[in-house]
């Protein structure tokens, strides 16, 4: 998930504003109580239903009677969504570029299937806003200062360690049928490596009776050339360079 832009109409400091994200790190600078932490928790309230005050009307400007919040991002399927949230009202809902989805459950269950990667639930993705990514300022080792039990919870959904556990028990089948056929190749190979295992030594051999093989080939084209030779001196001394037979005066 990419998130491409944040929209906010009267949400505290901000009467409507569009803030504008580009790919990579980006910085939020500013003096303190300009709206830095303010974006932060928009996010957090449309993306991952967190609510950053107890009573949501203080998440709105002062003085206005109502105010929302939108976050566009881009999906792993390299299509933009918009997450449109209106304070205090059940008015929650995702643009797609063909539909809308409404109603807070559908629209958290759609999240977490298509933005968060499959969470086990989406009554964690409070949590995981809360205890990973925006986690309030001053309490960021809180999780790590609690009791073993809810600090495994907390850690164990953020990890996604039950999923590894799944997937882990799901494969120890596969891992011991891989093991058998290996087992099962290894018994196979015994008798082969017996058979082979004179296969350097007649190679070795082989290689010799080749160099043998050339050998005798060059002492027989060199006794052929001989041969050849000594007829032809035969046949030059018998009829002469032309092949006829010399002539004599009397002939």
């Amino acid at each position: 998930m990419l998130i491409k832009s944040v929209e906010l109409k009267n949400i505290k400091s901000y009467s409507h504003e569009t803030i504008e994200f580009l790919p990579g790190i980006n910085g939020i600078c500013g003096q303190n109580g300009h709206g830095k932490t303010t974006i932060l928790e928009a996010i957090g309230y449309v993306l991952f239903d967190y609510p950053p005050y107890k009573k949501i009307d203080d998440f709105r400007r002062h003085g206005e009677k109502s105010g929302y919040a939108a976050v566009t991002v881009e999906g792993k399927d390299e299509i933009e969504y918009t997450i449109h949230r209106k304070l205090g009202g059940s008015d929650y809902l995702i643009r797609t570029p063909v539909s809308e989805i409404r109603g807070k459950k559908d629209v958290t269950d759609w999240i977490a299937s298509n933005l968060l990667y499959n969470i086990r639930s989406p009554e964690d993705i409070p949590s995981i806003f809360e205890n990973a990514v925006g986690v309030p300022q001053g309490t960021f080792t809180t999780a790590f200062l609690l009791n073993p039990e809810p600090r495994k919870k907390i850690f164990d959904n953020i990890l996604r360690v039950e999923e590894y556990k799944t997937a882990y028990t799901n494969l120890r089948d596969v891992t011991a049928a891989i093991e058998k056929t290996i087992d099962s190749l290894e018994r196979d190979l015994i008798p082969l490596r017996t058979r082979t295992e004179r296969y350097p030594e007649l190679k070795n051999e082989k290689e010799s009776l080749q160099i043998e093989i050339n050998a005798l080939k060059a002492e027989g084209y060199k006794y052929k050339h001989h041969l050849f030779n000594q007829e032809k001196r035969r046949i030059v001394r018998e009829k002469g360079p032309t092949g006829y037979p010399f002539l004599t005066d009397s002939q």
